[in-house]
């Protein structure tokens, strides 16, 4: 008598489907351990007497499930407990001098102050501007101009924005002039170099102008382009329209348009145009009022 030992060697890749499957959504290979299982059944007896065991040997491809579940898994965002600190101001300063003495007696000062602030769903900019000059002792130039604007962006480029300004012009005989206006505005172009965006919205205008006071709605229609040739050197340009809603042919207009560049990291010169017009003004009081400014800016 003797024992008949027969060896039976099964190899299987049982979920190599599923690991292609994988490595196709992932784009990563997917980890595989080898494991063997050896079965041995119990000795039987043949009919010529011989006894016979029989061992298999399995040997399985298995997936690390531990590594690949995660890769399977939605990414979802990672939302933080809090949003990263905003942006600070950007703020700048200018100021303007004309001095002369002799034939002519002449003094003209001309400053700005500036402030931006940008972040993910907001921009902010305020403003406050004046002159003041005298011809030969007498004024000839008396104006104070605040603003501040605040946009709200639903997208990068689809923004709602709240607008007010506050205009005083002694030589136009505009005592004040305070404009609030809501309104819908988008940007066409916003890339690191260059924006234009469009605005346009009701508004209430409060004046005093040539001693009456007058207050009536208005549609403020308005745009503005800036473009940066260089991280030195920027140009813009801004127009806006207000009519009075009952009354068309009374009008005003804003315009602006300057360039500047820097001569260090935080000086610069600065160079711009502003056209005030208003199609009914003072009695003896002319439409246009035209500003040519340069002078020194300072960053901080």
């Amino acid at each position: 008598m003797y024992k008949k030992i027969i060896l039976a060697t099964a190899s299987a890749s049982l979920l190599a489907g599923p690991a292609h499957a994988v490595t196709a959504a992932t784009g990563t290979t997917a980890p595989v351990m080898t494991v063997t299982t050896v079965t041995t059944t119990p000795a039987t007896t043949a009919s010529n007497g011989a006894t016979v065991t029989t061992v298999t040997t399995v040997t399985t491809n298995v997936i690390d499930a531990t590594v690949i579940a995660p890769a399977l898994a939605p990414t979802l965002p990672v939302i933080p407990d809090k949003l990263p600190a905003h942006p600070q101001w950007n703020s700048s300063a200018s100021l303007g001098l004309t001095v002369a003495k002799g034939n002519t007696d002449t003094l003209l000062v001309n400053g700005q102050i500036s402030s931006a602030k940008i972040t993910k769903y907001n921009e902010f900019t305020v403003g406050l501007e004046g002159g003041y000059g005298e011809q030969n002792t007498v004024k000839d130039v008396e104006s104070l101009h605040g603003y501040g604007q605040w946009n709200h962006l639903f997208t990068p480029r689809l923004f709602s924005y709240l607008r007010a300004d506050g205009l005083h012009d002694g030589i136009a005989e505009l005592d004040y002039r305070y404009t609030l206006s809501p309104g819908i505005g988008y940007y066409f172009v916003k890339n690191t170099n260059t924006t234009f965006a469009a605005e346009v919205g009701p508004g209430v205008v409060f004046e005093r102008l040539g001693g009456i006071d007058d207050t009536y709605a208005t549609l403020r229609v308005g745009e503005r382009y800036e473009h940066k040739f260089n991280p030195r050197t920027r140009f813009w340009e801004s127009i806006e329209v207000l009519p009075e809603v009952d009354k068309w042919q009374k009008y005003i207009a804003n315009a602006e348009v300057g360039i500047e560049a820097a001569i260090t990291k935080t000086l610069s010169l600065k160079t711009y145009v502003q056209d005030n017009y208003v199609n009914r003004p003072a009695l003896d009081r002319r439409n246009n009022d035209i500003k040519l400014v340069s002078g020194i800016s300072v960053k901080f």
